[in-house]
């Protein structure tokens, strides 16, 4: 199986991040798919947190101390600096038709 994979797959290796969230709103099923990449590991590892880094620059983000990144930056904004860097993101949010459980 190993070797099959590693035969099937080559450089370029691309790394994407990919969100399935399920929830509900007003009484309707909805998936949000989001995804970022295809793109190189390591360039998906930095971009976020020079995106982060932007906002503190710019005096966007004005609080003290040490805080996570993801409670830090302010969402949209940080997705518009990764798309500028050439990061692919796509988002798509969808019903879902009904499916009985079980």
């Amino acid at each position: 199986m190993v070797g099959t994979a590693t035969r099937a797959s080559g450089p370029p290796f691309g790394t994407v991040l990919r969100l399935e969230a399920q929830g509900q709103r007003e009484g309707e099923t909805l998936t949000l798919t989001t995804q970022l990449g295809p793109t190189d590991g390591y360039e998906l590892t930095a971009a976020p947190v020079v995106a982060c880094a932007l906002q503190l620059l710019d005096g966007s983000v004005e609080l003290p101390g040490v805080h996570c990144q993801a409670l830090l930056a302010e969402p949209a904004r940080l997705i518009a600096d990764l798309q500028q860097m050439g990061i692919a993101v796509t988002s798509n949010l969808a019903a879902n038709s009904s499916v009985s459980p079980g």
